[in-house]
């Protein structure tokens, strides 16, 4: 009979514990009022994996008895719709895949300055967020779907060292009208702005593609600066921006893709006035490859057609051949032959 009692008393105790602790080899889960922690007593840390409370203004501790909490799991925090802000502390390194995901009340949210690790979508269709703040320094990209559908976000803080904007990072987030690219981006991904608010983008010169819907479907996007260094761009990138104008480089490959596409443009060239054959700067031979282009025995085209306009009329004739050896016999002249100038041309 006592054994029989011993063994009734060991069961319920077994079965008390597991109604609040889940063991593993190394780890236990157990709650309180607010989260769910997994402890991990062999590293003596904690890590977030649910929330139990439905205050608006949460708190996430440093320590959870004296285990330290390091991060917050995969999902922890998702369908947590009562919850407006949110403060982690500076012991967290981890943040895991869509942590954040469809918690529709939350309106801020910092990603505190030791975190290494931050999961893709981790605030994705967080329809009320505001703000977001990336402070950490060990964060090398902004995830693929990040904010997705976070249509309420209009302010986004990024490091200095994040080089890459991951797959529908910002995609549906229409309230977002502008976001500065630092100059240590690197790679923009697909679908990175689709169908987002954004009104204005300059592309830095360390970006060598444009891909697929990258900024399809922006409304309000009217200026869009490429830098010669691009020498890819998908054919949607800006599939319906009908309010678009490309500013680019005469002769780049943005030049040669907007007028292909259709697209409105404003292309600077830079180029020596008179410098009609692109070799040793003003000479006879650029007299010559005029009078070639007029006699229709060869064409001077693009860069060097601009540069053959000697005296600005915006005509190439015999007078510009004229210009240039009257430059070269040094008459006076109000053109500035032989020097570098800038033009802006503007699609028609």
């Amino acid at each position: 009979m006592n054994i029989l009692k011993k063994s009734i008393v060991t069961f319920l105790i077994i079965a008390l514990l597991s109604s609040v602790c889940v063991f593993s080899a190394s780890s236990l889960t157990i709650s309180d009022n607010n989260f769910d922690y997994q402890i991990n007593y062999t590293t003596e840390e904690a890590v977030i994996v649910g929330c139990r409370t439905d205050s608006p203004d949460l708190v996430v501790p440093s320590h959870f008895s004296s285990y330290k909490i390091t991060g917050i799991r995969s999902y922890a925090f998702e369908k947590c719709t009562t919850m407006e802000t949110l403060t982690l502390p500076l012991t967290i390194t981890s943040i895991g895949n869509y942590a954040f995901k469809d918690c529709t009340s939350l309106k801020y949210i910092t990603i505190p300055e030791n975190v290494t690790l931050l999961g893709e979508g981790f605030c994705s269709g967080c329809a009320a967020l505001e703000k977001a703040t990336v402070n950490a320094e060990g964060i090398g990209s902004v995830p693929k779907s990040a904010f997705l559908n976070c249509s309420a976000l209009q302010s986004v803080t990024l490091n200095q060292n994040i080089s890459t904007i991951g797959q529908s990072a910002f995609s549906g987030c229409t309230s977002l009208n502008s976001i500065v690219f630092s100059d240590s981006i690197e790679t923009i991904n697909r679908v990175a702005f689709y169908k987002s608010g954004i009104e204005a983008v300059e592309i830095n010169d360390k970006i060598t593609s444009i891909y697929d819907y990258t900024f399809a479907e922006c409304p309000n996007l009217s200026s869009v600066i490429i830098p010669q260094t691009v020498t890819f761009i998908d054919p949607t990138a800006f599939s319906n921006d009908n309010n678009l104008t490309i500013y680019c480089y005469y002769q780049s490959y943005a030049h040669k893709y907007a007028v292909e596409n259709n697209i409105p443009y404003i292309a600077t060239a830079n180029f020596m006035l008179g410098d009609v054959d692109g070799v040793d700067g003003i000479n006879i031979n650029d007299v010559t490859a005029i009078q070639s282009h007029l006699a229709e025995l060869k064409t001077v085209e693009g860069i060097y057609l601009l540069a053959a306009d000697a005296n600005q009329d915006d005509i190439v004739d015999i007078s510009d051949a004229t210009a240039i050896q009257m430059k070269l016999a040094e008459y006076e002249l109000p053109y500035p032959i032989g020097q570098y100038i800038t033009k802006e041309i503007v699609s028609e």
